[in-house]
């Protein structure tokens, strides 16, 4: 779908080239081993109006379970896809708690929907990546095959730098390497990499 046909709320203006180009031209979600293959069922975490639910078809996704927590953006999402039936999207917020009406979490998808597996999961929702990958069971992340993960990590304030430059909240950090130690345990592949490094946050992919 070209960048012009997506319908987006006004407020987000700003971030539409940006995140068009993350995804389509940065390959932001097809790196390493993490890559959405021809007949992957895909999450789409934080899917805002749906670019990576789009860019997941066109690398040959069978189906794509969206999930958007904004009301207006969810709006958007669903005038985009409302010609793809492989989009099936939800209104709510991604947690480590699931309701199926306005909590989901990533073994509650996986059951509401009978789904023995996922193959891909792209997860972008602004920092509660935190408590969703660190409470979640290992049974229901070894149920993923390939994990895209946007890590939110922050910077140190300006009184706390060191001289060679800023650097990453420590606490933050730290949970980071609790999660990366859990995707490693359960027998992961993975890679960190500070794709856009003026940003204080970085991707997680995790596949086997």
């Amino acid at each position: 779908m070209k960048k012009e046909l997506f319908k987006y709320p006004e407020s987000e203006k700003g971030v539409i080239d940006d995140f068009y180009k993350e995804i389509f031209h940065d390959n932001e979600y097809n790196r390493h081993g993490a890559k959405v293959q021809p007949g992957d069922v895909c999450l789409d975490l934080g899917a805002f109006v749906g670019m990576f639910s789009h860019y997941a078809l066109t690398r040959g996704a069978s189906k794509v379970y969206s999930v958007e927590i904004n009301p207006k953006s969810y709006n958007c999402l669903l005038e985009n896809t409302t010609q793809n039936p492989e989009i099936v999207t939800f209104l709510g917020e991604v947690s480590d708690r699931h309701n199926g009406k306005d909590l989901y979490s990533v073994e509650g998808i996986i059951e509401d929907n009978n789904l023995k597996y996922v193959d891909f999961v792209k997860m972008d929702i602004e920092r509660v990546e935190y408590p969703v990958l660190i409470n979640m069971k290992d049974s229901t992340l070894n149920r993923v095959k390939k994990w895209a993960i946007e890590i939110h990590l922050d910077w140190l304030g300006d009184n706390n730098s060191w001289t060679h430059g800023s650097d990453f909240h420590p606490h933050n950090t730290s949970k980071l390497l609790y999660i990366m130690d859990k995707f490693s345990t359960n027998g992961f592949s993975i890679a960190l990499e500070h794709v856009h490094k003026q940003y204080n946050i970085m991707m997680l992919y995790a596949w086997k």
